[in-house]
């Protein structure tokens, strides 16, 4: 902001002719001076003004900006607010799907000890079956080894009934 000077090139003209300088040059430099000062001077006023105005519009500037920031720091946290929640949903998912394989893991165990207990079952049903018919061999080898010896007993007593008729008069 620029305020032209008050400037009275009569009165400078008249103080160097006074104080000797040649007509025409003191028209001249009066004239030039009188232009110059009357485009170009910059008062103290016109610098507090300016500067209340550079100081007013860094003010708004650093109110735009802490604005804008509060705006991006409000996104920021709606943002992460929102992250936050579908983590949560994710966890909440992961929990379901934990309790659901829980389940079916513990079902699949009972499975596996009723299928378990099943072929025990079996087992112990054809141990028992292979235990009677060992029972039962054993018992016909007995049998059979009772009557070899009453047999060779029998033997035994013909021939010694034999040699004590022979022997024996």
């Amino acid at each position: 902001m620029t305020m032209p000077i008050q400037f009275d090139t009569l009165d400078y003209t008249n103080k160097l002719l006074a104080a000797g300088v040649p007509d025409q040059q003191a028209e001249a430099h009066a004239k030039a001076l009188g232009e110059v000062l009357g485009k170009s001077m910059v008062v103290p006023a016109d610098l507090l003004a300016m500067e209340r105005h550079i100081i007013a519009k860094i003010e708004a500037g650093e109110l735009k900006y802490e604005n804008k920031l509060l705006m991006l720091e409000r996104k920021f946290d709606a943002k992460f607010e929102a992250i936050d929640r579908r983590f949560e949903a994710i966890e909440r998912h992961i929990d379901s799907l934990e309790q659901k394989f829980d389940v079916k893991l513990i079902k699949l165990g009972n499975e596996v000890d009723a299928k378990l207990m099943a072929m025990e079952n079996r087992i112990d049903a054809k141990l028992a079956a292979l235990e009677l018919k060992l029972t039962h061999q054993l018992l016909i080898q007995a049998g059979d080894i009772y009557l070899l010896k009453w047999m060779m007993a029998t033997l035994i007593a013909s021939h010694i009934a034999i040699l004590l008729k022979l022997f024996l008069p």
